[in-house]
């Protein structure tokens, strides 16, 4: 498990299954981070987004839709939050 500055994906799980977090997840809400671990665990098992895959975050996160939602509607302000910071520890 890696944290990472990125600003294009709240996280990632690679075909090695290493998983990377942004630190734009310190931004959101607890639930929203909670759906971030739980769809990139998911990809350990499944490498795509399937209905499987789908299948499986939903049995450990009912609320996934309206966390994934709510992280694509305020994506923006966390990337802008994290290079607000990057900015002040410069």
């Amino acid at each position: 498990i890696t944290l990472t500055q990125a600003k294009s994906y709240f996280g990632i799980c690679t075909s090695d299954n290493s998983l990377r977090f942004s630190t734009m997840l310190l931004f959101a809400p607890k639930p929203c981070i909670e759906y971030v671990v739980i769809h990139e665990l998911a990809h350990i098992i499944h490498k795509n987004h399937s209905k499987a895959f789908w299948g499986l975050v939903e049995k450990y996160c009912l609320e996934f839709r309206s966390r994934r939602a709510f992280l694509r509607q305020n994506g923006q302000i966390y990337k802008e939050m994290l290079q607000e910071l990057h900015t002040l520890f410069a």
